[in-house]
């Protein structure tokens, strides 16, 4: 999220352009409140992903507002699955399809 990368970025030194996500959110017309240039998230996500491990990293998956529980609280997390990194490949892009307007 915009409001929470900065405390990383500063930390660790990722350099992201603030800049452009202002620009995308003046063309949206709106502040989407996540992190929207693709320079930007590639920044962040090559950051996280170089500090995974082959057969040392945990990775804990998680839910929130899963169905069938009894009375859950708002935001409340539950754990599905636990494991280690098998290995790590390179970040593959989704394909897009944008419309031209």
């Amino acid at each position: 999220m915009r409001e929470e990368f900065r405390r990383y970025t500063e930390l660790w030194g990722i350099e992201v352009d603030l800049a452009l996500e202002e620009h995308l959110a003046g063309l949206m017309n709106f502040d989407p409140g996540w992190v929207q240039d693709k320079r930007n998230q590639h920044a962040l996500l090559d950051f996280f992903f170089s500090a995974l491990q082959p057969k040392a990293s945990l990775v804990l998956l998680y839910a929130k507002d899963v169905p069938l529980t009894e009375e859950g609280k708002s935001g409340e997390r539950y754990l599905v699955g636990a494991g280690f990194v098998e290995k790590v490949d390179p970040c593959v892009e989704w394909e897009a399809h944008v419309k031209a307007s």
